[in-house]
Order: structure tokens, then C-alpha cells, then sequence
């Protein structure tokens, strides 16, 4: 699927941008990290790191990430999740529960996030999100049934 292929490149792209820095093709590197600075704040602190440079997003961006291609590919031949037994979009709202205690404990000072709770939260919504996003457009994409007017009608 279409999808899965860009949600693949996402997380793809992350990780080739400290690669292409080290084997000195900066102007490409630069490019990725100057696109992904869009969606992310990249703050080194928070990112993980690959061959002596950060990724283009942080953790919890490549959470996200990665839990879209997983969500998108890996869950639903998992869960065998087709467009007759659809996801609710309500999984994708509970799936921001856990970013939200992740922050919050961080931000009241009683618990310190790390780069792999940022990471697991951020791949929990994206997981979810990833199957949501694939089910509506396995959903769209389907074959739609005619209906059939009640005899007498016109």
C-alpha cells in the first residue's frame, strides 16, 4: 500500500540524514534536517543519535514515526484487520493517554522523561494512528456495494 511506502521514507529519511552527514554528503543531510525542522523541534538533548549526530527528529517524533509504518504494515496483518472489522478512531484518542502522563509527570517535576519514553508514547500514537489511517483508506478504496430500492419504488 501506497501509504505504508510514504510512512517507510518518514522513518527513513530520520536516519539517513546523520548517515549522508557522515559520509560527507552535507548539502543532502542539511536538505533533511532543514525539511523535518518543519515537524519537529529537534532538540539534540532529545534526540537519538547516529554516527556522532543527532536523527532529524527527535525521539518522540521517530516514535510517532515509526508507529505510523508499524500501524500501517506490521499491526493490521498482525490483528488480521481488514475494511470489514475497522479500528475505532477512538484508540486514537486513548493512544494520546500515555504522552500525556509522559509530559505531565515531566512537566509537574515529579518524574523525568527519557528518549525511550518519548520514543514508546510517541510510537503507541503513532501505531494507532498508522492503523486508523490504513483502515480509512482501505475503507475508501473498497469496491462500494449498490443498494438495492425496495420493490414498488421508483
Amino acid at each position: 500500500m501506497r501509504i505504508s511506502l510514504l510512512f517507510f521514507f518518514l522513518v527513513a529519511l530520520t536516519i539517513l540524514a546523520p548517515i549522508a552527514s557522515f559520509l560527507e554528503y552535507f548539502r543532502f543531510s542539511e536538505g533533511i534536517y532543514f525539511i523535518y525542522g518543519f515537524l519537529c523541534h529537534q532538540m539534540p538533548e532529545r534526540s537519538f543519535w547516529l554516527l556522532n549526530d543527532p536523527i532529524a527528529v527527535c525521539s518522540r517524533c521517530f516514535g510517532i514515526y515509526s508507529g505510523l509504518f508499524v500501524g500501517a504494515v506490521i499491526l493490521p496483518a498482525m490483528l488480521g484487520l481488514s475494511n470489514d472489522r475497522s479500528f475505532s478512531p477512538l484508540w486514537v484518542i486513548f493512544s494520546l493517554i500515555p504522552i500525556g502522563i509522559d509530559w505531565s509527570l515531566t512537566y509537574f517535576g515529579i518524574w523525568e522523561n527519557t528518549g525511550l519514553s518519548r520514543f514508546f508514547t510517541g510510537a503507541i500514537l503513532g501505531s494507532a494512528c498508522g492503523i486508523s489511517l490504513t483502515q480509512s483508506i482501505v475503507a475508501l478504496s473498497a469496491p462500494r456495494k449498490k443498494q438495492e430500492l425496495p420493490s414498488g419504488s421508483s
